[in-house]
């Protein structure tokens, strides 16, 4: 399965290392380069921006570090949403609010996709 990985750090970078030992292909994006260089060094394909990592992934895991990271990622003008299509799995691994979740999982739902 070709898999998106958003946020590569202490959480998202080991979680998706095991995704790929699982014979996934993964497109990653993270702020850190030298993260998505580490990954690179194990399969994964760098892509230049979140939009490309949604176009093209199956299901994207998003593994932040604060609820407005994932707001921003999700909702942000360079955003998951902007990219999702109708059926696609957004999977927020990232601690979060309740209501957050919810708010922006009915603007997804919105667009035909599903967060998880």
């Amino acid at each position: 399965m070709q898999i998106g990985f958003i946020g590569l750090g202490m959480m998202g970078g080991p979680m998706c290392r095991n995704l790929i030992k699982g014979d996934h292909q993964a497109l990653v994006r993270d702020l850190d380069a030298d993260r998505e260089a580490a990954l690179k060094s194990v399969g994964a394909t760098p892509l230049p921006n979140i939009q490309a990592v949604v176009a093209q992934a199956e299901v994207v895991f998003l593994s932040l570090p604060m609820p407005a990271d994932v707001e921003k990622v999700i909702l942000g003008e360079d955003g998951v949403l902007n990219a999702v299509k109708p059926g696609q799995v957004i999977v927020d691994l990232s601690t979060n609010a309740p209501e957050m979740v919810q708010r922006l999982a009915a603007e997804l739902e919105k667009k035909g996709a599903v967060l998880l």
